[in-house]
């Protein structure tokens, strides 16, 4: 195994591996799947030199700089009819400014390019502004950092109102495979990923999600987010994926498993649609769904009754497979360094008599656990 720089520091390197196994292959071909939008953005840079080793799925058509992008995948909506929120994209900060005293309240700062802005801001996707002022302030940060930013109304509803159109489509833009999955929850909570996601039957979104693909042509594995907006019962494009992700794991749960789909495709296996999967299966990743529930409740929104009920059914943990059980002990041994890394902190703080049962609460911040006092977790620690 080799540690590698992340990908955008270093791209030579990975090219320079991904030949070395390649080669080590022989008349084998082997077959990639980017997980990330730099990753897909390098195999499309260099699909030249890498097909010659590896069976990849890309769009044939148009400019591959531009998918992983909001405005080409909103423009491409536009052009198949498909609804999307309010959307402005400033060039300056004079055309910033003149939006900010026309928009509406809240509303958001996004990304253009997802992967771009998650390099400078890390977990945090957007900026949610409640005034022109802060408009004005959040969007000159970003673009003071050199990110392309998009200006885009707020659509009101919780988190149970995202939906997203998980597929395969192959080289004619044929859905081989493909499945509905509804959030319940994320981290963080409103603009965050996934915690908690369950397989649904909602015909609109499905004909939405393939309705986009087909248009494009696009090729490979992604995912069409959509949140319902009861303003006018319509559903709204949030984005398109084009890529595997974290929740792409229900597709495998529910049946339809747009990766093993995708592989045999690549692979020259001919094989019919799958046009069935399970309602009703859910997949739950337990670490960051446990921190979710604690900003929910303390907002109002979801009780200990609740949160357990959501839990039971059809759940498979994101880690845990009993033929697979590596990345479960992997993540469970990271669990419990950093839990008692967080108590030996505690005790060399010298908090002798301060705490008790009733007083040692736990959250997670930065991959570390915090010892804290009851007063701390009320204020939201």
């Amino acid at each position: 195994m080799r540690l590698l720089p992340p990908i955008e520091d270093d791209p030579q390197a990975w090219l320079d591996l991904l030949l070395e196994e390649g080669r080590s292959l022989g008349a084998r071909m082997g077959v990639l799947f980017p997980a990330a939008d730099a990753h897909w953005l390098f195999v499309a840079r260099h699909r030249e030199i890498l097909s010659r080793y590896f069976r990849f799925a890309l769009p044939a058509d148009g400019d591959l700089e531009a998918w992983p992008g909001k405005p080409f995948q909103y423009a491409a909506a536009a052009r198949a009819g498909i609804p999307t929120p309010l959307t402005f994209s400033p060039q300056s900060r004079e055309q910033l400014e003149a939006l900010a005293g026309r928009m509406q309240y809240p509303c958001l700062v996004k990304p253009a390019f997802s992967h771009k802005w998650l390099a400078v801001y890390k977990d945090r996707k957007l900026t949610f502004v409640e005034s022109p002022e802060e408009l004005v302030a959040g969007g000159l940060d970003a673009m003071d950092k050199g990110l392309e930013i998009l200006v885009q109304e707020y659509i009101p509803g919780r988190d149970d109102q995202i939906y997203t159109f998980q597929a395969y489509a192959n080289a004619e833009g044929r859905v081989l495979a493909s499945s509905v999955r509804r959030k319940l929850r994320q981290y963080p909570p409103h603009f965050g990923s996934g915690s908690i996601a369950v397989s649904v039957r909602e015909p609109r979104v499905e004909e939405l999600g393939r309705c986009l693909m087909e248009s494009l042509r696009f090729h490979g594995i992604g995912s069409v987010e959509f949140k319902w907006d009861s303003r006018d019962g319509e559903f709204k494009l949030m984005e398109l994926n084009v890529r595997p992700g974290l929740m792409t794991a229900v597709s495998l749960a529910d049946g339809s498993d747009v990766v093993w789909a995708a592989y045999r495709d690549l692979c020259g296996e001919q094989h019919e649609p799958l046009r069935s999967y399970h309602i009703g299966v859910k997949l739950v990743f337990f670490e960051n769904d446990i921190k979710a529930f604690r900003h929910y409740r303390e907002i109002g929104e979801l009780t200990w009754v609740d949160w357990v009920r959501s839990l039971l059914g059809r759940t498979q943990d994101l880690h845990l497979a009993w033929d697979d059980s590596v990345p479960f002990l992997i993540w469970l041994r990271r669990v419990l360094r950093n839990f008692a890394t967080g108590l030996l902190r505690h005790f060399r703080a010298g908090r002798q008599g301060e705490w008790s049962a009733g007083t040692f609460v736990r959250s997670h911040r930065g991959g570390s656990w915090r010892c804290g006092s009851g007063s701390d977790h009320s204020a939201g620690e």
